[in-house]
């Protein structure tokens, strides 16, 4: 590979107990486990390499990591952001009407950022129809909807894909360089273990 993949910065949102930290450790390590080992609550990241049509895509993913329990988010994490991952549980309608107000979030810290709505846990008994779904992604300007699973890892690859192809769409690659991806990871990892409070699953 050389230095020229488009890079772009992706975080993961959502309310506590939608999966957000599984399907992060699905991604990066392409194994499920039901609590994400953390020694503290913080911000986690990892790098994913994503060939599609327009050739080889990475994308800088950034996990909360139970920072939402506290409501801590910063402008930091929404920094350079090129894509938001507004995620909740497909068993659980609660989760998707609270993420009205990360839409919100994202319109008012990263107002540039493309949004896209993840439905977790696909594997499971629905209880939030897709229809639901698109009528939710309709309203906010959703750029993408996507349903996966972290136990399965069904549809996380060709969600990730679809992804990274809608991005180089979105963003001309001249905004998207290695150096911006550089200062994320520093930011990233200045973020982390910003608290000490011990979480098994988010």
């Amino acid at each position: 590979m050389g230095t020229t993949e488009p890079t772009f910065k992706v975080v993961l949102l959502g309310e506590a107990g939608v999966g957000k930290s599984t399907i992060f450790v699905r991604i990066k390590d392409n194994v499920f486990t039901d609590c994400p080992e953390r020694s503290s609550v913080g911000i986690d990241s990892c790098t994913k390499v994503v060939t599609c049509k327009n050739g080889i895509v990475k994308l800088c993913i950034w996990d909360t990591a139970g920072v939402e329990r506290f409501r801590t988010l910063t402008r930091n994490y929404y920094r350079n952001v090129h894509a938001a991952l507004l995620t909740y549980s497909l068993d659980n309608p609660y989760s998707l009407a609270l993420l009205s107000k990360w839409a919100e979030d994202v319109t008012y810290f990263s107002q540039a950022a493309s949004i896209f709505l993840l439905g977790t846990k696909s594997d499971r008994r629905w209880k939030v129809s897709e229809d639901s779904a698109r009528n939710f992604a309709i309203r906010h300007e959703c750029s993408g909807v996507f349903f996966v699973s972290a136990k399965t890892g069904q549809g996380v690859d060709n969600a990730l894909c679809a992804l990274a192809e809608k991005l180089v769409q979105l963003y001309d690659k001249s905004s998207v360089t290695p150096a911006e991806t550089r200062s994320w990871l520093t930011d990233t990892l200045e973020s982390r273990n910003t608290t000490k409070s011990s979480l098994c699953c988010s």
